[in-house]
């Protein structure tokens, strides 16, 4: 999280000149995240830094300390994390009948249950349909519910209006969603740095506690080029900003009730180092297209990730079938994890023109 928006909730209270000072003083020294205070250097090291008198030892102590506290897991209770879960439940559905956010495929809906908040990972290769079945989501989510808003922070520069309208009249004639348009309440923002980030975020939370919203939508497509950049074998610090970012979104989401629609791309491994891992077998990863590849698919950015995840999916392009016609593609999607159904459950999707058109029950099939 960055110092800026970190330091008015510590309870070690600067003056606003002297928060300024010090936020200057650290940017200078490439200080701008907590996670940079905390794994830099050490509280006495980076006071030996500062300008004399610009703050107490005691005082920038005792600020350290809080950031650090912040910055580190707590735990819960149990009872604690069942209340969430009934709270959870309450809020996903509307007059317990219509899920908040769903396909409206029943096959799909009924083996993939999203949650009303929390952070969902929708990961696959390059062209499985990552971005259309969120597209698909978010818009039916803001038909579903007029007073519902989304933030999309693009990353690559691959939103298409284009592909967002046409799936907008391919809902409104299936499902026969009146209203609004749903486009009019879809806020779609280029980022391209982690900072960038967390600076659009601050402006989500404004904005749901401004207006007191209850029903809002952020998507991150793709997340990759934020965080995986940063990942090395050699350096703990891009785990640690992943980590602390992951957090963040899990932070805003129990605070306000937001659900984080979070695209991660997917990287190809040889299908012979997947099985020669310990108590890993080939069924645990995403076969390709092609059956006689050595190659297979993973999330990117490391098991850590979907840990730090609600729900986590994984899509992957499927063969051709006789009888489809030649634009219509059918995708395999894999629930890897999930708080409201069971995990491992397959079902298949077909899309036209990058637009879900019918779904397929594939449970217990590889």
């Amino acid at each position: 999280m960055r110092l800026r928006s970190l330091l008015p909730t510590l309870s070690t209270q600067l003056s606003n000149t002297q928060s300024e000072k010090l936020l200057s003083e650290l940017a200078s020294l490439q200080v701008t995240l907590a996670e940079d205070l905390i794994l830099r250097s050490s509280s006495d090291e980076f006071f030996e830094l500062l300008t004399h008198g610009l703050i107490e030892k005691r005082d920038w102590k005792r600020l350290y300390d809080e950031v650090a506290t912040f910055s580190t897991s707590i735990g819960v209770t149990g009872t604690v994390r069942w209340k969430e879960e009934v709270h959870r439940k309450e809020l996903s559905t509307i007059g317990n009948e219509i899920p908040l956010i769903s396909t409206g495929i029943e096959s799909v809906d009924r083996l993939v249950v999203f949650p009303s908040w929390g952070v969902v990972e929708i990961a696959g290769p390059l062209g499985s349909g990552k971005t259309s079945l969120i597209t698909h989501l978010t818009l039916k989510y803001l038909m579903d519910c007029p007073e519902s808003s989304a933030t999309w922070i693009d990353t690559l520069g691959g939103f298409s209006p284009e592909h967002a309208n046409r799936t907008k009249e391919k809902l409104e004639s299936r499902f026969k969603l009146q209203g609004a348009d749903p486009l009019t309440r879809l806020e779609v923002v280029p980022c391209t740095e982690l900072s960038s980030a967390y600076d659009i975020l601050e402006g989500v939370v404004s904005q749901v506690e401004e207006n007191q919203m209850s029903k809002f939508i952020v998507v991150i497509d793709p997340i990759t080029p934020l965080l995986g950049p940063g990942l090395s074998a050699t350096s703990s610090k891009g785990h640690a900003l992943m980590i602390t970012f992951m957090r963040h979104l899990s932070t805003i989401s129990e605070t306000h009730g937001v659900l984080f629609l979070v695209a991660n791309t997917a990287t190809r491994i040889r299908r012979a180092s997947v099985t020669e891992q310990a108590g890993l077998s080939d069924h645990s990863m995403s076969r390709p297209f092609d059956p006689t590849s050595s190659f297979a698919y993973k999330p990117s950015l490391g098991p850590s990730f979907t840990y730090l995840t609600d729900m986590s999916l994984f899509i992957t392009v499927m063969n051709r079938r006789d009888g489809r016609d030649a634009e219509t593609r059918r995708v395999k999607v894999k629930v890897l994890k999930c708080r409201q159904s069971s995990s491992g459950a397959i079902c298949c999707i077909d899309m036209r023109s990058g637009c879900l058109v019918v779904g397929e029950e594939l449970l217990g099939k590889p």
